[in-house]
C-alpha cells in the first residue's frame, strides 16, 4: 500500500484529452482499514487546465494525524480518495485508491510523493544511548514481521509482529528493556516498588550498560 508522508506535498494527478473536471472524494479516517465514513472528510473540484488537473491533499490529511511531541509518538490515518471525471462531456467514476498516512516528510532528492518504504521509521543510523537507557525503535508493522537486538554477536532481545488492519498498531515503538522505562527508577516505580537512591547504585550505574546493544 503506498503511504502519503504527510509533512511533504502529495499529488494526485490527471492528465487525459478533453478532460474538463473532477471531482476527488477524500475520507480520512482511524480505526479499521475500509472502514471509511459514509461522507468524504474533504470534497475539492477543478476544472482542467490544457487536459490537467492537479490535486495536492497532504495538508488536508496532516491535519487529522495525532502527534505528541512529549514522547514523538504517533499513529497512522488511513487515507482513500475516489475520483469522478467528465471527459468529452461524459461523467465516469474511478475505483477507490487506498493510502495510508503518516506524520513523515521526503527530501527534494525523493522527488513527488516520497514514500520512504523502509520498515524503519527513522533515518539517521547512528543512536547514542545512555549506559542505563534501551534503545526504542519506530517500525512499521506492515513491512517488518520481527526485531532482534543483539549485543557482541549474541541475540539480547527480540519480537515478532503480525498483519494487521488498525490504524493504532502500524507504527510500534519497540524497546529492548522490560517495561519501557528510560531509567532505572523509572522501572522500579513501573514495577510497584520504592526507590532508594545510594552512592554504590550510582556508581553501579555509572559503570555498566544496563541494556548493552550494538
Amino acid at each position: 500500500m503506498a503511504k502519503i508522508n504527510a509533512r511533504s506535498p502529495y499529488y494526485v494527478y490527471l492528465n487525459e484529452s478533453n478532460l474538463t473536471e473532477a471531482t476527488l472524494s477524500l475520507y480520512i479516517y482511524t480505526g479499521t482499514q475500509g472502514s471509511r465514513p459514509t461522507s468524504p472528510t474533504y470534497t475539492l473540484k477543478a476544472r482542467a487546465v490544457s487536459n490537467t488537473i492537479n490535486f495536492e491533499i497532504a495538508e488536508l490529511v496532516r491535519d487529522y494525524i495525532t502527534y505528541n511531541a512529549d514522547d514523538y509518538e504517533t499513529e497512522v490515518v488511513w487515507v482513500d480518495y475516489r475520483i469522478s471525471k467528465i471527459v468529452g462531456g461524459l461523467a465516469s467514476i474511478l475505483p477507490f485508491v487506498e493510502l495510508k498516512g503518516f506524520y513523515g516528510y521526503g527530501y527534494f532528492q525523493d522527488g513527488v510523493n516520497p514514500q520512504n518504504d523502509s520498515g524503519l521509521l527513522q533515518s539517521n543510523l547512528t543512536i547514542v544511548k545512555l549506559d542505563d537507557a534501551p534503545v526504542i525503535l519506530p517500525i512499521d508493522t506492515s513491512k517488518v514481521t520481527s526485531v532482534q537486538y543483539y549485543s557482541e554477536n549474541q541475540e539480547v532481545y527480540g519480537q515478532n509482529f503480525a498483519p494487521t488492519t488498525t490504524s493504532s498498531t502500524q507504527i510500534q515503538y519497540i524497546s529492548n528493556t522490560v517495561n519501557g522505562a528510560d531509567e532505572f527508577s523509572d522501572r522500579v516505580y513501573r514495577d510497584g516498588g520504592t526507590f532508594e537512591g545510594s552512592i554504590c547504585l550510582q556508581e553501579f550505574l555509572d559503570s555498566n550498560v544496563t541494556f548493552p546493544v550494538d
